[in-house]
């Protein structure tokens, strides 16, 4: 039987050898070697992977903020992400109304806590950047798609002197000038161009008709309509700031509204933490009011505000008011499409409702965009 001795010897020895290799796989490497397998070497602290990019169109949108509309596009000012969120509006052929906004692109480098969004007469994308207290300016391209840049951020100079937290951003098309609300500087930052940057000129200081200082600029909007030029102006958001003011312009350091609208003196229909500002087209426009507390737009007759007295304009009522059930929650931007339709960014559930026109408000948003 000598085959089966020497088969028995094998088995044992296989096995010890298998064992040993075992245990040797088990034990720890030596400081500076690699460990069993492909010899790569440890890193002493390995990065965190980065998160999959998150499906699209659904689910993009973290907290909201400014909005701005340049045919056939929708720039979000995606604050939670620190990014400007591009989404390609798509119109019904036959009603005109929204059927579907699509993300095709994004704008990153030099974003931080984006608040407001606005375009000057050249087509340049401004952004008011809360936590940088900076405006940087963008040149977007006409037609955006997935394949190319969403924008080529260093053309264009920021604006960041001076500035504390920074809410609100208009332009005056006929001085040139910038509008800066700085919420915690408590004044409109003046800024005209200078070169191939912005120089500042100063600041004006927010006041009633009464020429007493008011705290908190934020929200911020020009209108113009032949030689009618205003600015306005709102107030917060905080919860005793309810003011919504209109300026000729332009805006210096001495100008006293011509129109204020509050619910500080018993107003049952003023602005509560009114946050943003549009302006409708057609022969009697009507100005659109975000606020944030209320959780409501509210739309009031701008004629009759603008020509008006500060007294009597102070309790005016709004011709429409969007309704609880139409999904508003918080909200921060406002924008009109070239058909009319108004969207609505509310940061309190992280969307963006779609109206057909601003007198229909108080009905169920058209589209509703996460």
């Amino acid at each position: 039987m000598p085959t089966k001795r020497w088969n028995v010897v094998i088995g044992v020895l296989m096995s010890a050898a298998m064992l040993d290799g075992s245990a040797a796989a088990q034990a720890p490497a030596p400081p500076g070697q690699c460990d069993p397998g492909p010899c790569m070497p440890r890193p002493p602290s390995p990065p965190t992977p980065a998160p999959p990019p998150r499906p699209q169109p659904s689910g993009n949108l973290s907290e909201p903020n400014g909005l701005a509309f340049r045919d056939p596009y929708l720039y979000v000012a995606n604050s939670g992400r620190n990014e400007i969120l591009v989404l390609k509006e798509r119109l019904d052929p036959k009603s005109h109304l929204v059927a579907e906004l699509i993300a095709v692109g994004k704008i990153e480098q030099e974003i931080d806590r984006p608040t407001r969004l606005a375009f000057d007469a050249q087509g340049r994308l401004f952004v008011a950047n809360a936590a940088s207290s900076a405006v940087t300016a963008y040149r977007v391209p006409r037609w955006v798609t997935t394949a190319t840049p969403a924008a080529r951020p260093r053309e264009c100079p920021a604006i960041d002197r001076g500035l504390r937290r920074p809410l609100g951003i208009a332009f005056d098309s006929v001085s040139g000038r910038v509008y800066v609300a700085d919420n915690a500087g408590n004044d409109v930052s003046l800024f005209e161009p200078a070169g191939k940057g912005f120089i500042r000129i100063g600041g004006a200081i927010v006041r009633d008709g009464a020429g007493t200082a008011l705290l908190a600029p934020g929200a911020l909007a020009t209108w113009e309509r032949g030689d009618r030029r205003y600015v306005l102006l709102g107030l917060g958001p905080t919860a005793s700031t309810n003011y919504l003011l209109g300026y000729r312009a332009p805006l210096n350091a001495d100008s006293r509204p011509v129109f204020a609208l509050s619910n500080a003196a018993g107003c049952d229909s003023g602005p509560s933490g009114p946050t943003g500002i549009a302006v409708t087209g057609g022969n009697r426009p009507l100005l659109l009011v975000t606020e944030y507390y209320a959780s409501r737009v509210s739309a009031y007759d701008l004629h009759a505000l603008l020509d008006g007295t500060v007294g009597s304009a102070l309790c005016r009522t709004p011709v429409a008011v969007s309704t609880p059930r139409s999904a508003v929650a918080q909200p921060e931007g406002i924008a009109i499409d070239n058909a009319g339709n108004v969207f609505v960014a509310n940061a309190g559930s992280n969307s963006i409702t779609v109206y057909a026109g601003a007198r229909g408000l108080g009905d169920q948003p058209e589209y509703t965009y996460r």
